[in-house]
């Protein structure tokens, strides 16, 4: 819900004191890191700054597809296309409202899935490293940033959620 709440701020500036304030009823904005605060609070007005911060989204698509709340992934080629991004608010509540219920009955999918997309955008990662210090040209059609963001996204679940141990099918607690 943060990088869901993140990547709608960057496109909605206006509503960044609505979207505050709302994270504090939550009882997330505890959850924000010190650069989002940053950027929750306007001190970061760099343009490219505040589009990165619009790729959010793609982190948030990402982990409610580990969480089985999306069905599936699309294919890193292209950002999520409007039919996955009306699926993805049909399913996940709207930013400014009660998140009591919602954060508390998930189940990740199947490991072995999770590890496979995230070890696919891993080596995807080392592939652009590669071809960045080699100087070649890129001969996929694999969507950089978006496997970048996947990757990262499911590493930071890894760390978080213990996923890795085995927990895939155990409740996430609220």
């Amino acid at each position: 819900m943060i990088l869901y709440a993140l990547a709608y701020t960057a496109s909605q500036i206006d509503d960044r004191e609505k979207i505050v304030n709302w994270l504090k009823r939550q009882n997330l904005w505890t959850h924000i890191s010190p650069n989002q605060k940053e950027f929750f609070e306007g001190k970061i007005t760099d343009e490219q700054k505040i589009i990165d911060f619009s790729w959010q989204g793609e982190g948030s698509y990402i982990i409610e597809w580990a969480l089985n709340i999306i069905k599936e992934t699309q294919i890193p080629t292209e950002q999520v296309s409007k039919e996955q991004l009306d699926t993805f608010t049909n399913v996940v509540p709207s930013l400014g409202t009660s998140l009591t219920g919602f954060l508390s009955n998930f189940y990740y999918r199947d490991t072995a899935e999770i590890y496979d997309e995230n070890i696919f955008h891993e080596l995807a990662t080392a592939y652009f490293r590669d071809l960045l210090f080699r100087g070649d040209i890129d001969k996929t059609d694999i969507d950089r940033g978006i496997s970048f963001i996947r990757h990262r996204t499911l590493n930071w679940l890894g760390r978080f959620s213990d996923f890795p141990l085995g927990a895939s099918y155990e409740p996430l607690s609220s």
